[in-house]
């Protein structure tokens, strides 16, 4: 590992590039990305 996670922030500890997310917020990059990809749907 290059760097260790920030203080807080434990469950994205696996990725290595870890997107900006607020770690108080609780929703990983999954839950983000799978909110997009329903937003996406909502269009068509």
């Amino acid at each position: 590992m290059a760097d260790p996670p920030p203080p807080g922030n434990t469950e994205s500890f696996s990725l290595a590039p870890t997107p900006p997310q607020d770690p108080r917020r609780g929703p990983g990059p999954v839950a983000i990305a799978t909110l997009r990809r329903r937003e996406r749907e909502k269009m068509k």
